[in-house]
């Protein structure tokens, strides 16, 4: 989902009204209960008063057809110390849409491009396991649990603090292309083709909120089924949001996530390195014959076989991610570390080399190669 976020005034006095009653409102947020008469003017008024001087801000979220889908809330701005506390509040009727990640990332794109500022922060309670899946997919950081910081109704309760530095926004790619694409592109709204085209234009975009996609001429859609995940993106070509509601082609191949980049690709190589993976001091796997993943933009990721790792010691989870280069990936955790380590049991066909191997996150383990410690590097992954 795309949002573009425009100042708190009294026009979206309704909207802030129809949350104040959501449960997960006013468990999870500052949102005094019982809800005072009139709140929702003196919150508006609140960031007006704010504004001019830039010492906070908020704004209503509104999807492409101008429907209010929640807020972005910058409560604190310490423009001495380049850095601000961020906030969102998703509408219930948006929910599951991609909505929070679309507003979080807004609001970073405008704390750090717009502001100029340098570290960005979010404060979300241990329970509140949605927002901490938002803050993941939109790069923050996990820095620890600061106990007893948040105070409501004389109950205290454990909070985790995120952060997000402009050095967060991981590898640059050539952005802004617009090139035509050679590839048979369709789309499936359930068992019907509402798009079909061989003249689609390659939209490349990346940063928070955007990624590559196609834009297919108006006259290769049904535009009279068009419904919610159709986004007119040039004057005359639209496109749809992936993963939610319709399934995209390149070709007969499924494609999910984003379009493929021609310019991004994944090698995987047999190795014979040495590759040694620890936790805490606990050896996790160990393996002379790895697959050396080299993904642009990425570090390289070393797929190990299941028979060279301690899966005694991981534990599945319910996690799974797809990715347009490499397919669907399952997930294991290590003790109190989280989705630790994926496999892809049905990758593409361009990496098959690593069906059912096991690699592990480099930022979040201890990783010797040939008997040298490697530094672990920084990514959005680095949260743990």
């Amino acid at each position: 989902m795309d949002v573009r976020l425009e100042p708190l005034t009294e026009t979206h006095l309704g909207d802030i009204d129809g949350l104040l009653g959501d449960p997960a409102v006013l468990r999870f947020t500052r949102v005094p209960v019982p809800v005072p008469d009139g709140f929702a003017g003196s919150w508006i008024g609140r960031y007006a008063a704010a504004r001019p001087a830039g010492t906070a801000d908020g704004f209503a979220a509104l999807d492409p057809e101008g429907r209010f889908v929640g807020l972005g809330l910058v409560p604190h701005v310490d423009a001495a110390a380049g850095e601000a506390e961020l906030g969102y509040i998703v509408a219930p009727g948006a929910r599951g849409r991609g909505a929070g990640r679309a507003i979080l990332e807004a609001l970073t794109r405008w704390a750090l491009d717009e502001r100029g500022l340098q570290r960005v922060y979010l404060i979300i309670d241990v329970d509140n396991r949605a927002s901490q899946t938002v803050a993941t997919r939109a790069g923050y950081v996990r820095e620890g649990v600061m106990r007893s910081q948040h105070v409501k109704q004389d109950v205290r309760a454990d909070c985790e603090l995120w952060s997000f530095l402009p050095s967060d926004r991981g590898p640059r790619f050539p952005s802004g292309r617009i090139e035509p694409t050679a590839r048979w592109i369709r789309v499936k709204a359930g068992d019907t083709w509402i798009a079909d085209t061989r003249r689609a234009l390659l939209v490349v975009r990346y940063g928070p909120g955007r990624l590559p996609t196609y834009a297919i001429p108006e006259a290769d859609i049904r535009t009279d089924l068009l419904g919610d995940d159709a986004q007119r993106i040039l004057d005359d070509h639209w496109t749809f949001t992936w993963d939610q509601g319709v399934r995209w082609f390149e070709e007969a191949e499924e494609v999910h996530v984003h379009a493929r980049d021609p310019q991004k690709r994944a090698d995987a190589l047999p190795s014979t390195r040495h590759v040694r993976i620890s936790v805490e001091g606990e050896t996790l796997a160990e393996s002379d014959r790895p697959v050396a993943l080299f993904e642009t933009g990425l570090p390289p990721r070393w797929y190990l076989p299941a028979e060279d790792v301690r899966l005694d010691l991981l534990a599945p989870t319910d996690t799974a991610t797809r990715c347009p280069y490499k397919g669907t990936a399952a997930y294991r955790s290590f003790g109190a570390h989280d989705d630790l380590a994926w496999s892809y049991a049905e990758p593409l066909p361009a990496v098959a080399a690593i069906r059912d191997r096991i690699a592990f996150f480099d930022e979040r383990i201890d990783l010797e190669l040939d008997g040298v410690a490697q530094e672990r590097p920084r990514t959005p992954w680095s949260r743990r």
